[in-house]
């Protein structure tokens, strides 16, 4: 209630956000239905993940189980704040802006547990794990590694993936961490500002955060992507492909949802009724945000495996123990020296 009260002002001329009572009140058969099968797939992503998180949670505690609870749980709180602001529309942007807080962390998650399965679940302290999964890296040929999208595409030189330029990586991701929760809590900010005595152009302000935002996001997903390149027949047997394919689609149609739903209604302009067609618009997009937390919570838990965690300290005594410790060993296998590395080779 009293979020609703701070965010009554928060509506736009041509798209008028309704109050909660005025929504129940003239909501029709879509909205209820909507509602009733938002409640089933919420439910159902909360035991689907309850069940699955509680299976990781029964692992030895490492610092790859807790990445894997972090990025797991994503899923279910995307579906449940897709479902409260089909429920009470104006609390959406606040829950937006802490939805952005969590997905920065779950890409920054991502990164981190890429270097995670290259350096072994055995090396906790962060800068011998980086230094380790660089010296694994290193093996590999010069690549154009940042020829990658969304905006590597002029990076064509050849490069060895030596700790520098995984340094450079881990900072692409770790700003998204800070512009993308600071950015979202400004555009909340900006939009409570009365558009007509306000000394700031709203609508100006909303746009510059919004390339800010955007420039990060793309930033922070070319990282990703140079990661992938480098570490992804390395690391195939643990099925990065799949866990990489299913943040970055979640995030790619969680970004263009809102411009495909609103062609339905972009030749309707009659805002004379209690819930006006734009805010329909906006209605459904939070019903699809909630449909795609399910989805994004099934497949996760797909990705991120509980076999991965139990299997992982014997496949390391094998691997990365044998690596590292044998001073007549090589730094990485010969699996992956012989296989691996010719594989990625240009």
């Amino acid at each position: 209630v009293h979020g609703e009260i701070i965010l009554t002002e928060m509506t736009c001329t041509h798209n008028p956000i309704p109050r909660t009572d005025i929504l129940f009140k003239h909501a029709d058969g879509s909205f209820i239905t909507a509602w009733v099968f938002g409640a089933l797939a919420v439910l159902i992503s909360i035991v689907s993940a309850y069940i699955h998180l509680c299976k990781l949670k029964s692992t030895p505690p490492t610092k790859r189980r807790d990445l894997f609870v972090d990025i797991v749980g994503v899923g279910p709180l995307f579906c449940v704040f897709g479902y409260i602001s089909m429920l009470s529309p104006r609390m959406a942007p606040l829950l937006e802006a802490l939805l952005a807080f969590y997905e920065a962390r779950v890409l920054f998650d991502f990164g981190l547990l890429l270097i995670n399965l290259l350096a072994g679940e055995n090396e906790h302290d962060a800068r011998k794990a980086r230094s380790k999964a660089a010296a694994i890296l290193a093996q590999l040929p010069p690549r154009r590694f940042l020829l990658v999208p969304p905006i590597g595409y002029c990076c064509c030189q050849k490069l060895l993936f030596n700790e520098a330029l995984l340094k450079f990586v881990v900072k692409l991701l770790k700003q998204f961490v800070f512009v993308a929760p600071i950015t979202a809590v400004l555009l909340v900010a900006t939009s409570l500002q009365d558009r007509d005595d306000t000394l700031i152009d709203v609508d100006v302000s909303e746009k510059v955060l919004s390339v800010v935002a955007l420039i990060s996001t793309l930033f922070a997903v070319w990282g990703l992507f140079i990661l992938y390149k480098a570490t992804h027949h390395i690391l195939s047997k643990f099925r990065t492909t799949l866990k990489f394919a299913g943040i970055k689609t979640i995030l790619l149609v969680s970004g263009l949802q809102e411009t495909i739903v609103d062609l339905k209604f972009k030749y309707n302009d009659d805002d004379d009724e209690p819930i006006s067609k734009p805010f329909r618009a906006h209605f459904w997009v939070l019903f699809a945000s909630c449909l795609e937390g399910l989805l994004l919570t099934l497949v996760l838990i797909y990705a991120f495996p509980v076999e991965e965690l139990t299997n992982s300290n014997k496949l390391e005594e094998t691997e990365s123990d044998a690596q590292f410790n044998n001073l007549e060993a090589p730094l990485v296998t010969n699996e992956l020296v012989h296989s691996d590395v010719k594989v990625v080779s240009d």
